[in-house]
């Protein structure tokens, strides 16, 4: 393609990317200049920095887990063949279902419990495990980690299905065993696939609401629904508040989005992954 036929597809394009660019641009300005009428006790809130702890406890926790599940889970079903389609079916449920259908089983009057009551495991519903509406988000780290490991599988899957095990089979001839082929041969292929999964995994349950909205408390609580709350408060310095607040979301989100083009960059250079 010639440059006077890339510049005139990208003029052909320019007034919708004007209008999407100006909109999230105008969005982004209008909110920075109302969130300077927040208070600025705000940032001294308790509140907003358990928020803050809190989001980025269940961002950490939902991403480690479902990485390491993803990856062990596309290590165990590569010579499968139909594994990346089944993989694809819980991918393809919206996080909200997930989330409704783990309130329905999981929480002390759901389905679990009442099964557990019948045989006698527990005595009431008192005393079924707190996997709903928890203290420690558990119940928020569960949907992700049913919801993310998918994803990352089939990641991990798609490479190591493309990349073969021609390298395995490598090392394996050379004497190296099962968990030095691991360590020095699949794991750095899969660094370019997995890595920057993870990354997006992160980023996408920092800054999500639905889930942590239906099944978290109302303290701590994440910062998205904490923006919800200051944005519907009936208090003055409620609406800057919650524009503060997602302005901070949109910054951490901007940085997570360069670590990713940067780690991406990286990685794609062959030169970047010395194996031992």
């Amino acid at each position: 393609m010639d440059g006077f036929t890339r510049y005139k597809r990208l003029a052909l394009l320019f007034p919708l990317l004007f209008v999407l660019v100006g909109l999230f641009l105008g969005g982004i300005v209008l909110a920075v200049q109302e969130s300077f009428a927040a208070p600025r006790e705000l940032l001294q809130d308790p509140e907003l920095r358990a928020a803050l702890g809190f989001t980025f406890w269940i961002a950490l926790a939902s991403t480690v887990i479902s990485t390491l599940t993803g990856v062990a889970l596309a290590l165990g079903l590569q010579n499968s063949r139909s594994a990346m389609s089944l993989l694809q079916i819980p991918i393809a449920m919206p996080h909200l279902t997930m989330a409704i259908v783990l309130l329905h089983l999981a929480s002390p009057s759901g389905l679990i419990s009442r099964i557990a009551f019948a045989l006698g495991f527990i005595q009431g519903p008192g005393q079924f495990p707190d996997l709903v509406q928890d203290p420690y988000g558990l119940g928020i780290i569960l949907t992700y980690w049913i919801k993310e490991t998918p994803f990352l599988a089939v990641t991990s899957l798609a490479l190591l299905m493309r990349s073969g095990r021609h390298y395995e089979e490598v090392a394996q001839n050379l004497g190296a065993g099962y968990w030095d082929r691991l360590r020095f041969v699949t794991l750095p292929l899969l660094a370019p696939a997995i890595l920057p999964a993870a990354l997006i995994v992160f980023a996408f349950v920092f800054a999500s609401f639905d889930v942590p909205f239906l099944l978290g408390r109302s303290y701590p609580t994440v910062l998205s629904v904490l923006a919800q709350r200051y944005f519907q408060s009936s208090e003055l310095t409620g609406r800057p508040s919650a524009m503060l607040v997602s302005i901070f979301m949109t910054f951490i989100s901007a940085g997570l989005a360069a670590i990713y083009l940067q780690v991406s960059g990286l990685l794609r250079d062959p030169k970047s992954v010395v194996l031992p």
